[in-house]
């Protein structure tokens, strides 16, 4: 990362620029800039005037990452609400067409600024300028003619830039790359499923129901020519094909027909035609995938002597399978396998629950086995770069992002290319082209009033919508307003909102590439809320009113935010580790952090007699937790919370959402008796539950449209490990 410390506080355009703070005042009115925003200003400032082409400044900014040129464009146009600078008449930062940026004003010297690091929920009062030259030059600049001022300006921004440009120079330059341009493949009626791109990258093959899918409709595949855009069918079985893998020579494409409980191994030409049946599997099929000397085929079957899958190698020739006697340990199950490029290593999928999956390479010939991405989150497809370069897709925290893992190195990059969540990875056999999955959601936020007589009437329409995500409903400990987070922006932001939905308004502005689990302060004033920057998941603060953000202390891994006590005291979040999860505690001002609990607990609230209301991976029973102690009990057990999904805490007892014979069933559980009383039926797709301070009010967040559509990306100059 680039270095702001050894940068001077200066001015630009009346406003204060404090680089070691990622902030910039005006005034009483303080911006807190996402880190990367910051880097691009000052890389501008470095040579005031001078046009910074866009590649420049994605290698400068974004060495570790391969982003799309969306993301760049963002970065201006936050620093350009900052100066309020008008992209038509620009007076700060100017567009070159079809080149870059320059910054256009000039850079006024400050002096020697003392900064305020510790946390604060006003903002900083804006320094004066130090006795000596700095003084100098704001004094000329009040009482001398405007000729005079630019010459002073001049000479002041030279040094300034001088000064950026320094601390820019001492760090290392990244390698050239290229830049990923990408667009929409399909959007067709229904989710289109398990991309595979041709080895020659001119052709996609995935599982789709076609043009007026339902219920009832197979899914079948269809091959789709990228520079055309008209799919073709190219099986009609009765049964679900799945898992397309291409032949070396892009001509046959090797599949996994359902059958009942089996599955049946086939090929079918790309133009269709006479399908071959290769073998029948008693079992379930999760993956496949096409050695690259052409000879086998690996995939991954339903073991019922372990409950899990395994990776099995099928020999075209002979047409014997055997299964890889690959090392595993109870309970897990290895799925999606994929051949390097050599064809000599098998990297999978290995599953143990929903939310602990990683990445295993294996060696059949040497037996050598290595778990490159590990555990505690969630993966959704791989494909190689090169021998020694993984594409993944992983969701760590919150939502599946493609990342590039080096393994001579272990370093893992991120590919940002859309901000929207990217599954199932297809490269061509050159690298210059990549086929994946993105999933959209139509999320809205939705309230259910609770009469008199206990009985949930659920609202007729979205209480909060909009066409993008709108989720995690928070009632404010009023119950005047509600925070919720929603990618209507174009990033996830953290809003607030009347009880009734109304008078919408934004809190946070490129705060991270992710937020998550808002929770109010007892008294209404703050949020905190859980903000991925720089790769790691952190708690922040947010003032409700002024809109100041205070980030609290990096913990050793991702941060995620849980609840804040009633007395305000602490702020209670999971911390993400190579052992799994951990509890810790911090005060929301100052204060070292606590570990109370590492046996991977979740706080959903705080009872009344102070424990923490919590789940443990795992483990559907409800336990309690003592913040001081660390010591748990259960508090209603698996066997009656097996099904519960979503619960709220109320006034002794619990909101409990739980799924039966294909409906979502709101409940009430009382502590005292250990019963349940049904209060109706809510959609399906709900979620996240809370309830208002006075329990007259449920509010929770529920998906209404789900889509899967296939996109295209194009390298320029591919990005390749020799």
């Amino acid at each position: 990362p680039l270095c702001r410390t050894s940068v001077p506080p200066f001015r630009v355009a009346g406003r204060l620029v404090l680089p070691s703070l990622n902030r910039i005042q005006h005034g009483a009115e303080t911006f807190q800039l996402e880190p990367r925003v910051m880097l691009v200003f000052l890389h501008l400032a470095s040579r005031p005037g001078e046009v910074f082409s866009r590649e420049d400044l994605f290698e400068t900014v974004w060495p570790d990452s391969v982003v799309c040129e969306e993301a760049l464009t963002r970065t201006i146009s936050e620093l350009r609400r900052v100066f309020r600078d008008d992209p038509k008449s620009s007076r700060v930062i100017e567009t070159i067409r079809g080149v870059g940026y320059r910054l256009v004003a000039p850079l006024e010297a400050c002096g020697d600024i003392h900064t305020d690091t510790g946390a604060s929920d006003r903002p900083d009062e804006v320094p004066r300028p130090s006795d000596g030259a700095s003084a100098r030059i704001l004094r000329a600049t009040r009482s001398k003619p405007r000729s005079r001022i630019v010459g002073i300006g001049i000479a002041a921004g030279a040094a300034l830039a001088g000064c950026v440009a320094l601390a820019l120079a001492v760090l290392p330059r990244p390698e050239p790359r290229g830049t990923w341009r990408v667009r929409p493949l399909t959007s067709y009626p229904g989710p289109e499923y398990s991309p595979a791109i041709s080895p020659d990258g001119s052709m996609v093959a995935f599982s789709w129901r076609g043009e007026h899918p339902d219920a009832e409709a197979s899914l079948d595949l269809y091959v789709l020519c990228v520079d055309d855009g008209t799919p073709v069918r190219v099986t009609t079985d009765p049964g679900p094909d799945l898992y397309p893998a291409w032949s070396p020579d892009g001509t046959s494409i090797a599949y996994a027909e359902g059958q009942g409980r089996a599955f049946r191994l086939c090929t079918v030409s790309v133009l269709g035609g006479p399908v071959r049946s290769l073998c029948t599997v008693d079992a379930a099929v999760a993956g496949l995938d096409w050695s690259p000397d052409g000879k086998t085929i690996a995939y991954a079957a339903h073991d019922d002597s372990t409950s899990g899958y395994r990776i099995h190698l099928l020999s075209l020739e002979s047409g014997q399978s055997r299964s890889l006697a690959v090392p595993h340990e109870p309970g897990d199950s290895d799925v999606s396998p994929s051949f390097s490029p050599d064809g000599r290593t098998i990297g999978f999928v290995r599953t143990r629950s929903l939310h602990d999956e990683e990445v295993v390479l294996f060696t059949p010939e040497s037996g050598e086995t290595r778990r490159l991405h590990g555990g505690r989150s969630r993966v959704s497809g791989l494909d190689w770069l090169s021998d020694s370069v993984l594409l993944l897709s992983s969701a760590d925290i919150v939502d599946y992002d493609l990342w590039k893992v080096d393994l001579r190195t272990g370093k893992r990059s991120r590919f940002d290319l859309t901000g929207r969540p990217a599954i199932e990875p297809s490269l061509a056999a050159d690298g210059r082209r990549l086929v994946y999955g993105e999933l959209t959601y139509d999320c809205h936020i939705w309230d259910i009033a609770i009469d008199d007589s206990g009985r949930a009437h659920p609202s007729a329409t979205p209480l909060i919508a909009s066409t993008r995500m709108d989720l995690n409903p928070v009632p404010s400990p009023d119950g005047r307003s509600i925070a919720f987070l929603s990618d209507r922006t174009g990033s996830t932001e953290l809003w607030v909102a009347d009880a009734g939905g109304g008078n919408e308004r934004r809190l946070t502005r490129n705060l991270g590439s992710y937020l998550a689990s808002p929770c109010w302060s007892p008294d209404g004033s703050r949020l905190a809320v859980s903000a991925m920057i720089e790769g790691t998941l952190r708690i922040v603060l947010v003032d409700a009113a002024s809109e100041t953000v205070t980030p609290l202390p990096a913990s050793a891994g991702h941060a995620q935010t849980m609840a804040w006590t009633a007395s305000g005291d602490w702020i209670y979040y999971r911390v993400q580790t190579e052992d799994g999860w951990m509890v810790c505690r911090r005060h929301p001002g100052d204060g070292p952090e606590q570990r109370v609990s590492d046996q991977g607990y979740t706080v959903l609230d705080e009872l009344s007699d102070g424990r923490l209301l919590c789940r443990k991976d795992g483990d559907p029973a409800l336990w309690t937790l003592d913040g001081a102690s660390g010591r748990a009990e259960i508090l209603v057990p698996g066997s009656i919370a097996r099904d519960w999904f979503s619960v709220a805490l109320a006034a002794g007892g619990l909101y409990v959402l739980r799924r039966e014979a294909g409906e979502s069933r709101l409940e009430r559980f009382d502590f005292a008796s250990a019963t349940s009383e049904s209060l109706g039926v809510v959609p399906l797709d709900s979620g996240f539950l809370r309830v208002s301070s006075d329990g007259s009010r449920l509010l929770y967040d529920c998906t209404t449209d789900f889509g899967l559509d296939l996109m295209v990306a194009d390298l320029a100059e591919p990005d390749r490990a020799s």
